[in-house]
């Protein structure tokens, strides 16, 4: 277990504007913490039922954000140091079942983990990865009570650019 100490997690979730640069937080975090990574990997945004925040297709490269989700945060967070740690939560444990820790309570662990060792107990994204999303923004509720049946599996994925910048070539 690695220790976080001289570099300022915080500040620079603060300064992240993109999908891509929470997920460099994230992806620098884990290394940290578990010495393990991965690259390659796309992001896609997607309507869902609301009681899914995200999911890793197993066995692929793709992770894939609730977009109704998404929005609600975005609408209710009021500044972007809230939805930043949504997103830095949300990707860290999208990025650790890609790691291979696919036990759902296994995972929601580690994420705490890593968020109290990296940001702090009290940060946003800690308090997310320990007490789920809707202790930060109780606004959810009115979409993770949404009927799932009015959903079917996803079709219309949106594949979000420039995301794991860190990719593999296949071409040397």
């Amino acid at each position: 277990m690695s220790d976080f100490e001289g570099f300022d997690y915080k500040a620079k979730l603060e300064e992240c504007f993109d999908f891509a640069s929470i997920f460099k937080l994230v992806k620098h975090a884990v290394r940290r913490y578990l010495g393990a990574g991965r690259a390659g990997l796309m992001l896609g945004l997607s309507d869902l039922p609301g009681y899914i925040g995200g999911y890793w297709v197993v066995g692929s490269n793709m992770i894939v954000i609730n977009r109704l989700t998404l929005n609600k945060v975005m609408k209710e967070a009021g500044d972007r140091r809230l939805i930043n740690a949504y997103v830095f939560d949300l990707l860290l444990h999208e990025y650790l079942h890609s790691l291979g820790h696919l036990q759902e309570q296994e995972t929601r662990d580690l994420s705490f983990e890593i968020c109290r060792k990296a940001l702090g107990g009290d940060h946003p994204a800690s308090v997310i990865a320990s007490n789920g999303p809707m202790s930060i923004f109780p606004g959810l509720n009115i979409v993770l009570n949404i009927d799932p049946r009015q959903y079917s599996a996803p079709t219309d994925v949106e594949i979000i650019g420039d995301f794991d910048r860190e990719s593999t070539s296949y071409i040397t």
